[in-house]
Order: structure tokens, then C-alpha cells, then sequence
């Protein structure tokens, strides 16, 4: 009995080693109303750490550290990044062909999570190197559903480091 205790507390010991931090998402998002949504529902699937911005050129200051995100301490390099297509400034396509071009951080998984179910727009982003593709449901609870298993998917894929 003794034996199967001491092997339980190692097991204890072993899985709190191997847990591993929340992952750093940046998300794209124009519509504060679905930002609020993803965020919502990754939280709820044990992702804290996400930050929003709401157009192409902010997600670009963000990534390169640039204007308003030069203070390390508001910013992180994001370990997985939720980019929408239709975002002011700097749109989706862009945002997703600079990124996967610049060898610091092509490396960085790119999820495209938009309305737009166009064919054309998929081929495209997988052709910029977009590594999946996700349509956000008109139906609310089908898209809290959808997000919440993006969340667990996240949880369990092997990231790359935040630091550079």
C-alpha cells in the first residue's frame, strides 16, 4: 500500500512539471463583439493569455514590437496567431504574406478565423502559408462551440517559444 502512494505522489510531481503555461495568442479582430466572443470562449477551454488588436497595421506594430508596443511588459511574442481577413489598414492576406516571408517569424502558426467561406480566399491564405483555416458560424452557439474546440486543440499542440 506504501509503495502505491509513494508512486501516486511521483505521478503528482511528474504532471505538475509537464504543465505547461497558457499559451500566447495574438487575435485580429475588427468586431469587438466576436473579440470579446474568442477570447471568452478560449479562456473558458484554459487559454489566459490573449491579446487583441482590431486591424492589420496594429497586429503588424504588435508582432515587430513597434509605436504603442515597444514596452515589453504590454507585449509578448505571440506563440499562435488568430488573424481575420477583413480587417481595416492592412487586410488579412497581407498581414499573413509579410509575416511567412520574414524569417523571424514565419515560424509563427498563423489560424485564419473568418466569415469569409470564398473558396478563392481559402486556396489563397494556404497559398500564403496559413496553417488552417477556420469559417466563423453565423450561429452563436455553434460558434462558441467551434472556438472552445480551437481551444483545447490549442491547448494540447506544441507551440514554438515566445522568446525570439
Amino acid at each position: 500500500m506504501h509503495d502505491v502512494q509513494n508512486k501516486n505522489k511521483k505521478l503528482k510531481k511528474i504532471s505538475v512539471k509537464m504543465a505547461r503555461r497558457s499559451p500566447a495568442i495574438l487575435l485580429v479582430e475588427d468586431n469587438p463583439i466576436h473579440a470579446i466572443f474568442i477570447k471568452d470562449s478560449l479562456k473558458a477551454a484554459g487559454i489566459d493569455v490573449v491579446y487583441i488588436v482590431e486591424d492589420g497595421q496594429e497586429a503588424l506594430s504588435f508582432i515587430y514590437q513597434k509605436g504603442n508596443y515597444t514596452d515589453p511588459a504590454r507585449t509578448s511574442r505571440p506563440q499562435l496567431i488568430l488573424l481575420d481577413i477583413s480587417i481595416p489598414r492592412v487586410d488579412g492576406f497581407q498581414v499573413l504574406e509579410r509575416l511567412k516571408k520574414d524569417d523571424e517569424y514565419k515560424g509563427i502558426p498563423i489560424v485564419m478565423l473568418t466569415c469569409t467561406d470564398r473558396q478563392e480566399a481559402v486556396e489563397k491564405c494556404y497559398q500564403l502559408g496559413a496553417n488552417a483555416y477556420i469559417v466563423k458560424p453565423v450561429d452563436l452557439s455553434e460558434f462558441k462551440e467551434k472556438i472552445k474546440k480551437l481551444g483545447t486543440f490549442i491547448g494540447i499542440l506544441g507551440l514554438p517559444n515566445r522568446s525570439k
